[in-house]
């Protein structure tokens, strides 16, 4: 009479991690702080540069064509910056992307003239800036761990783009300098804190004979046209 084996055990589920154990793990807990010091930084220097502007004309526009300034190289530049954070490593795009902010804090504009120039070189550093952090928490993640990474990363980047702004106006009302400092500082210790980040695990590179085409670079596009529910969660956060 043929005897039946023992099925085979089912895997072991993932751990679920609860935020505490994730933060307690080293890679996730380098990121979210360099996270929080290089937006609170940006956001504090974007608006003592918005705050200045408006100081030296008087003038609301002015407020309105900075902003402007720095969204239309996010606009202009979003079939590229993808595949550059995708190529190149993520570290130096966003260590390189913030040196240009913080090359501006150490400075002080006396005309309304080159505060465009600047929020426009800054845009661009946004958005070369913006994919290439955006995707290192997969990277740093523990095995089962990458929901919650992602939920306290969201949280770190919300309560810096919080606090970033209040800050600026105190340290502007001191003096703009003081402003511009302090958002060199956080800027900083946001670039330390990348440069010694540890990836748990590297994408797979990309394939060298393949070149960068606009058929690829749409190809993000065309995926959310796609996915229903993803169109629909990203147009929900839009709004938000």
């Amino acid at each position: 009479m043929p005897t039946t084996s023992d099925p085979t055990p089912p895997p072991a589920p993932a751990h679920d991690f609860t935020a505490r154990e994730v933060w307690r793990f080293g890679p996730v807990r380098r990121l979210l702080l360099s996270n929080f010091a290089l937006y609170a930084g940006v956001s504090l220097q974007a608006t003592a540069l918005l705050k200045q502007a408006f100081d030296l004309t008087g003038n609301e526009s002015d407020i309105g064509f900075i902003g402007l300034a720095e969204f239309l190289p996010a606009m202009l530049l979003v079939l590229v910056t993808g595949s550059v954070a995708d190529r190149f490593p993520r570290k130096v795009v966003a260590l390189c992307a913030s040196i240009a902010l913080a090359v501006y804090a150490l400075g002080e504009p006396t005309s309304v003239g080159p505060l465009f120039v600047i929020a426009f070189v800054y845009g661009i550093a946004r958005a070369f800036q913006a994919p290439a952090i955006r995707s290192m928490p997969p990277m740093v993640a523990p095995e089962g761990g990458l929901p919650r990474t992602i939920a306290l990363f969201s949280a770190t980047w919300t309560a810096a783009v919080i606090i970033g702004p209040a800050a600026s106006g105190f340290l502007y009302a001191v003096d703009p300098w003081v402003a511009y400092g302090g958002s060199s500082v956080l800027i900083l210790v946001g670039w330390l804190g990348l440069l010694r980040l540890r990836f748990v695990r590297q994408p797979p590179p990309p394939d060298p004979d393949e070149r960068p085409t606009v058929h690829s670079a749409m190809e993000g596009l065309r995926f959310i046209r796609r996915t229903p529910v993803l169109f629909a969660a990203i147009s929900l956060d839009l709004f938000a």
